[in-house]
């Protein structure tokens, strides 16, 4: 059965991951600066929180201040300011290849992202351009690498598994979909992916 749907990861894949990213360096060293708060402690809380602020179990405030609980003099919005800062555009030729891919197919994204965050990205990096619609775990309730998202994706989409193919960079998050009988790519590199999917997909 010929493939009809396309779906994009977006962290990692186009866009910088919402807190394991390229930049957590520099990111880190701006909140040491600017709270006394350390990569270890941060990194600790976000283990905790994330899982819920994703799936919308908790709201943005309860978010970042539990996130930095322990930091000085701690300000939400200088705490967000620096968070935007650091959200990149990390694989800029993506946008090319999905307007190639969207003459022929259905382009979507399915990603693990907060409601505050996905709003903030998709207007900024104008990703309305280029997909024809968003599954996101906060607007589901559900999250990668469980079978539960890729369920409802697929009932939302009135696809069949076999009718669809999807990209992410984490191979822990393929191994479902793949069992389920999603056509899958491991992102690793732009050129690779074009690569990969010259064998699936017209481009």
């Amino acid at each position: 059965m010929a493939i009809k749907t396309i779906l994009f990861d977006l962290g990692g894949v186009l866009l910088t991951n919402d807190w394991h990213h390229e930049f957590m360096d520099e990111m880190n060293a701006e909140y040491k600066k600017k709270f006394n708060i350390d990569a270890d402690a941060l990194s600790k809380q976000w283990d905790i929180y994330w899982p819920l602020y994703k799936i919308a179990k908790i709201d943005e405030k309860k978010f970042w201040k539990n996130l930095f609980k322990d930091a000085e003099n701690y300000d939400v919005k200088e705490v967000v300011r620096i968070w935007k800062k650091y959200q990149k555009v990390i694989n800029p030729e993506l946008f090319d290849l999905i307007k190639k891919l969207k003459k022929n197919y259905k382009v979507v994204a399915l990603s693990n992202v907060s409601k505050e965050a996905f709003e903030y990205k998709r207007k900024r990096f104008r990703l309305d351009d280029y997909f024809e619609g968003y599954f996101t775990t906060y607007a589901m309730g559900l999250a990668k690498p469980y079978r539960e998202i890729y369920e409802k994706t697929l009932e939302q989409l009135k696809n069949r598994p076999e009718e669809c193919l999807f990209i992410d960079n984490s191979l822990h998050n393929l191994d479902v979909p793949k069992k389920m009988g999603l056509h899958c790519i491991h992102f690793v590199s732009v050129e690779k992916l074009e690569k990969d999917l010259k064998k699936l997909v017209k481009l």
